[in-house]
C-alpha cells in the first residue's frame, strides 16, 4: 500500500523520542498530541517537588494573596537546597542528567515567595556545589490556585461574606471554581499545568518545582499516574517529592527537610495537620 497516495494520517514515535514522524496532522488536539509525543523521552533525570516556605499570611491565616516569606520560609528554603544538594552527591551519576543532555531548571511561579526561595536555593547550589548553575524558570503557569474575589480574605471574612463557599467547594472539590474575576478551579489548574508537566517531560536534565498545594497534586499526579478525580484529595507532605526516572515511569521517594517551615496554606474548605 502507498501510504502517500492515501488519506491515511498518523504520528509514529521511534525508540521513545528517538524519531517522530507525523503525516497529514491538522486540528487544535492532534497538534497538541504530537506536541506532546516530541517530549517524550526515557533519558534518567530527577524531579524534585518542593512546597513553598511559609509566609507571612500563613502566620495571619489569609488566603492567597502575595506575601513575602518569613524567617521560618527563609530557614525552609536554605533546608532544601541542602537536601537537593545532599541528593545530588549522595549518588552523583544516576542522580545527574547524562553527560551534555541537560541542565538543573528550576521551575516556580511569579509570586514573591517562590522568587525569594529560589534566590535562597541557587545562591546556596552555587556556593557549595562547583558546576552547579541552575537555570531558573519564573512562570504564571505555576503560580497556585486563583481564590477570585476569595483572595486575600481572612477566615473571618470569608464566613461573613461567603458563608456558602466552603461547604460548596467540600462538595465538589474538583469542579468547584472560585467566584469572581480570575477564580480556578482544580479542573482549570490541571489545564493551566498542562504546559509545566510539558516542560518537565521535555527536560533532559534534572529539575525541581516550587509551588503550593494545588500545583504539586497536579504535577505529582501527571507523573505517577493518578486519575484526574484523585488530583484534589492527594495527599501533600512537608519535604521533598523526589521522582526518579525508570524503566517503566517515575517512583516516588518523600524527603524530609529538617531546617525551618514549609507553607500551611490550603483552599477553602480544607484543613491541614499541623507540621510540627
Amino acid at each position: 500500500c502507498d501510504y502517500e497516495d492515501n488519506d491515511i494520517r498518523y504520528i509514529k514515535l521511534i525508540n521513545a523520542g528517538e524519531k517522530l514522524v507525523a503525516r497529514k496532522i491538522h486540528g487544535f488536539v492532534p497538534r497538541r498530541l504530537l506536541n506532546f509525543l516530541g517530549c517524550v523521552h526515557l533519558w534518567p533525570r530527577t524531579i524534585w517537588i518542593a512546597l513553598s516556605g511559609e509566609t507571612d499570611y500563613d502566620l495571619a491565616q489569609v488566603l492567597g494573596g502575595d506575601p513575602s516569606l518569613t524567617e521560618e520560609g527563609q530557614e525552609y528554603a536554605l533546608g532544601v537546597s541542602n537536601l537537593i544538594q545532599q541528593r545530588i552527591q549522595l549518588e552523583e551519576e544516576p542522580l545527574r542528567a547524562e553527560n551534555g543532555r541537560g541542565s538543573f531548571v528550576i521551575y516556580t511561579g511569579t509570586h514573591k515567595r517562590y522568587i525569594q526561595m529560589v534566590e535562597t536555593i541557587s545562591q546556596n547550589l552555587q556556593h557549595h556545589m562547583k558546576g552547579i548553575c541552575p537555570a531558573v524558570l519564573a512562570a504564571a503557569n505555576a503560580n497556585d490556585l486563583c481564590e477570585g474575589l476569595l483572595d486575600s480574605t481572612t477566615e473571618a471574612q470569608r464566613k461573613e461574606l461567603y458563608p456558602l463557599e466552603s461547604e460548596a467547594r467540600r462538595a465538589n472539590k474538583l469542579n468547584y471554581r472560585y467566584p469572581g474575576v480570575g477564580g480556578e478551579s482544580y479542573q482549570d489548574l490541571v489545564g493551566r499545568c498542562n504546559e509545566l508537566c510539558g516542560m518537565l517531560e521535555h527536560s533532559r536534565g534534572n529539575s525541581l518545582v516550587i509551588c503550593n498545594r494545588a500545583v504539586y497534586r497536579v504535577v505529582t499526579a501527571y507523573f505517577l499516574g493518578k486519575a484526574i478525580e484523585e488530583i484534589p484529595f492527594l495527599e501533600v507532605k512537608p519535604g521533598v517529592l523526589e521522582l526518579r526516572r525508570n524503566h517503566s515511569g517515575f517512583y516516588q521517594t518523600q524527603l524530609e527537610v529538617n531546617m525551618g517551615k514549609c507553607t500551611s496554606a490550603v483552599g477553602v474548605g480544607s484543613t491541614i495537620e499541623s507540621f510540627d
